[in-house]
């Protein structure tokens, strides 16, 4: 378990699980909130549909699913340049995309998960805002303007899903 946890007296509360994004080893409307970081953005965006709805499977009705993206327009393509990079060398470039794709993919999953809707797309970390120190004046003008007029060219999106 995490140490923090213990600390913080919330151990017997939360659940980490090592397993296969595709097939979650839980019963349907197990979990209050399912939270994936850092995970999507491994895989071809065409499989998003696949691990969104395995999260929605295990979330309780009323439930949260909160799950994070890469954008496809970050700093207003300087992050192609990057991927392209990575493609040429030989590596596998992560995969990115825009809020209109984010609502494409739930459009289709909504198909088969009828109550579940998007409650909200944040903005998260605008480029090279991570040299900032964060208990700054400067940190808190930066994420203001990360979950507003710059939002379309932050790194990554936190999509936050109600079942």
């Amino acid at each position: 378990m995490l140490p923090k946890t213990k600390n913080e007296g919330v151990e017997k509360q939360i659940q980490l699980l090592h397993a296969s994004a595709g097939d979650i080893p839980s019963d349907d409307n197990q979990y209050d909130l399912v939270v994936s970081s850092r995970f999507l953005r491994l895989f071809p965006s065409n499989m998003y549909p696949i691990f969104i709805e395995e999260m929605l499977r295990v979330v309780k009705p009323k439930g949260y699913v909160i799950f994070e993206v890469k954008n496809k327009y970050a700093g207003l393509g300087v992050y192609y340049k990057d991927e392209l990079v990575k493609k040429i060398k030989g590596g596998t470039p992560s995969s990115s995309v825009s809020i209109v794709q984010i609502h494409r993919i739930m459009n289709k999953i909504r198909n088969k998960n009828v109550g579940a809707k998007i409650i909200s797309i944040k903005g998260c970390q605008l480029p090279k805002a991570r040299y900032i120190n964060p208990n700054t004046k400067n940190a808190e003008i930066v994420r203001w303007l990360s979950r507003s007029i710059l939002k379309p060219i932050v790194l990554f999106y936190f999509v936050i899903i109600q079942k």
